[in-house]
């Protein structure tokens, strides 16, 4: 049996794609390397394989769970082939460097996602929980601040700011001010 929780940028209610969407969408687009710390994007477990992931420019969150012998395959294979690809190692690489507050809104997000939960009900949890992570791992950081439109100083985003910036980031956003 296959059971497919997620897969692809659905609303609540939405069916989600079919696993030949899935494998298209791996051929086209990169792995997003975050989600190796959990797993590798292939988890077996008993009696049945969870593939679960997301990619780096390219919204598409899937969480698979099955036991049919050729849908794990075709996964695999296709889960394999992507992280052997150049744009993979080098975003690979790009995730070793200095952590943003929003890498740490993915891994929260992915987290909850991971277990069964959805998105944060408001900007201001999703901010509280990001806060409360880079709290936890010692990196300091302040809440963001927006311009009069209501896009961020830091990241120039509206509706996707995670509500706060670690120092680096807010300093080498004002390097970037400077520089122009």
């Amino acid at each position: 049996m296959t059971t497919i929780t997620s897969n692809g940028s659905k609303w609540y209610g939405e069916e989600p794609d079919s696993i030949e969407t899935l494998l298209e969408v791996l051929k086209e687009n990169t792995l997003d390397p975050r989600f190796n710390e959990y797993g590798n994007f292939i988890i077996a477990d008993v009696g049945s394989v969870r593939f679960f992931g997301n990619f780096v420019k390219l919204s598409h969150v899937f969480n698979i769970r099955t036991d049919d012998p050729v849908v794990i395959a075709k996964l695999t294979r296709a889960i394999r082939e992507n992280l052997r690809r150049d744009d993979y190692r080098a975003a690979l690489a790009a995730k070793n460097r200095c952590i943003t507050a929003d890498d740490v809104k993915h891994e929260v997000k992915d987290a909850r996602y991971a277990d069964g939960r959805n998105a944060w009900n408001s900007a201001e949890d999703m901010t509280r929980d990001i806060s409360a992570e880079l709290r936890r791992r010692g990196i300091p950081h302040s809440p963001a601040q927006y311009d009069a439109g209501g896009n961020c100083l830091t990241c120039g985003e509206c509706g996707r700011c995670p509500g706060v910036h670690t120092f680096e980031e807010i300093q080498k956003a004002a390097r970037a001010v400077k520089g122009k």
